[in-house]
């Protein structure tokens, strides 16, 4: 898989680099309830802050010192694309946004685009959900909490949770996904246990294809108790 670090690809290990090269559009099964409720508006995020995208930073740089990165499906030969850009401040003084586009094709079968942070120091043990305001095109896309020992055994089947960006329209919406809910594939890979305390970054994958466009805004990340 290709990391497309936008400004600071050398900042990327390259251990950290992985592929998913399973469709994971067709499995219903792993599905679980979240809840994406309206919001007014990016009003503060609460809880332990991931990223509240306040310095606006033009390398990305999450509220936890890592970084945001995209990636596709270039090394599996396919020619799926994922960007990344800076939404305008909100507010006079106040936050931006992460806003994600790009296209999936069918060059490589499964194919895909992905974004992702890196958590660092910080661990998800101890916290019951992750909490974030989203808009967008409408689609599912799937967040996945992949492991230190997964990466380290070159298993891709991460426990994660299908989502929908916002609505179609310009509304905000809030996604509360709840950690203990999120589950691995059903029919592919090894089945392992979640420990929060070894997932070691947060991504969002695009699911099906083709896909001709995509478009998704992310806002105000944080982990709650």
């Amino acid at each position: 898989m290709k990391i497309q670090m936008v400004l600071c690809s050398l900042l990327m290990p390259s251990s950290l680099l992985i592929s998913c090269s399973k469709d994971d559009s067709d499995d219903s099964s792993s599905e679980v309830p979240i809840t994406q409720q309206p919001g007014p508006g990016l009003q503060e995020p609460t809880g332990f802050v991931l990223d509240d995208f306040k310095t606006c930073a033009p390398d990305y740089k999450t509220s936890v010192e890592t970084y945001w990165y995209a990636f596709n499906d270039t090394t599996d030969g396919g020619k799926s694309t994922s960007q990344l850009a800076l939404g305008a401040p909100l507010a006079d003084g106040g936050p931006c946004s992460l806003k994600w586009s790009g296209q999936v094709t069918i060059d490589y079968e499964y194919g895909y685009a992905g974004i992702g942070l890196d958590l660092g120091g910080t661990t998800l043990s101890g916290y019951k959900s992750i909490v974030f305001k989203v808009r967008g095109d409408g689609a599912a896309y799937r967040l996945k909490l992949p492991m230190k020992a997964q990466l380290d055994r070159n298993e891709f089947n991460f426990h994660g949770v299908d989502m929908m960006c916002g609505d179609g329209s310009s509304n905000w919406k809030t996604v509360t996904l709840d950690l203990a809910t999120l589950q691995q594939e059903q029919g592919w890979g090894q089945p392992v246990k979640l420990d929060l305390a070894d997932v070691g970054k947060i991504q969002i994958q695009t699911k099906g294809q083709p896909i001709p466009a995509f478009a998704c805004e992310i806002a105000a990340l944080s982990l709650m108790k």
